[in-house]
């Protein structure tokens, strides 16, 4: 069970257990029977004796929708594959610290000066999509094929991205790839890009797969500094 936050206040919800699956880096995630509401994240797992099992949510990579996070890691190929619609997450009560009264506390300055968090994204209207893909032929411009998932020896990825001119504009830009660590793996040279109403605007930024290792990794998209735009992707062998 769990507490579901709906529009009338909260309910109790059904979260029952049905399987676990265990990942790189974050551990095991327990598989619950219904999707977890984003207001119910962080609140407590409960048994069917009202005792605490664990929280619900439970990030696989920081910054990314779990459920999403299951569906790029696994086989595109897969049946049954889990559904932000039919599937949550949870964190198992063993992998919470047994953290002592007596224990110092940290401050979130701290950890935001460790690279514990993620810069957060201010959305503008001036992009209209950023999608990921492979190289086109012939052209600078263009995806040859729409996919998240990418080889390191397949087809170079990239990002197009489309922007949406609503006045006149200019922006520094630069594409950053992380990986699934929060830890810099790759930044692309500033591009100056400049909005003219009544002309239609896309750039291609190319991501150096062959020289990542397999993974999952996030870009994003720096305008001005601020993040703009983000989205995740894996690399194969």
């Amino acid at each position: 069970m769990f507490l579901e936050f709906v529009p009338a206040g909260a309910r109790l919800g059904d979260a029952s257990i049905t399987g676990k699956n265990t990942f790189p880096n974050a551990g095991d995630r327990l598989l619950t029977g219904s999707k977890v509401p984003a207001l119910s994240v962080g609140g407590p797992l409960l048994d069917a004796y009202g005792d605490y099992a664990g929280i619900m949510g439970g990030s696989i990579v920081p910054g990314s929708d779990p459920i999403y996070m299951l569906s790029l890691l696994s086989d595109p190929a897969a049946k049954g594959k889990a559904t932000a619609e039919t599937t949550g997450l949870a964190v198992p009560l063993a992998l919470l610290p047994d953290v002592p009264a007596s224990a110092t506390p940290t401050r979130l300055a701290d950890l935001a000066t460790w690279g514990e968090f993620l810069t957060p994204v201010v959305k503008t209207s001036s992009i209209q999509s950023a999608s990921l893909g492979t190289m086109g032929q012939g052209s600078d411009e263009t995806l040859g094929d729409y996919k998240q998932v990418f080889a390191k020896k397949g087809a170079k990825p990239a990002v197009l991205v489309t922007w949406q001119v609503v006045a006149k504009e200019k922006f520094s830009c630069v594409l950053n790839v992380f990986s699934a660590d929060n830890k810099l793996v790759n930044e692309s040279k500033p591009r100056d890009i400049a909005l003219i109403p009544g002309k239609s605007l896309t750039t291609l930024w190319e991501i150096p797969a062959a020289k990542m290792a397999a993974g999952i990794y996030r870009f994003d998209l720096v305008l001005n500094g601020k993040t703009a735009w983000r989205d995740f992707f894996r690399i194969t062998e």
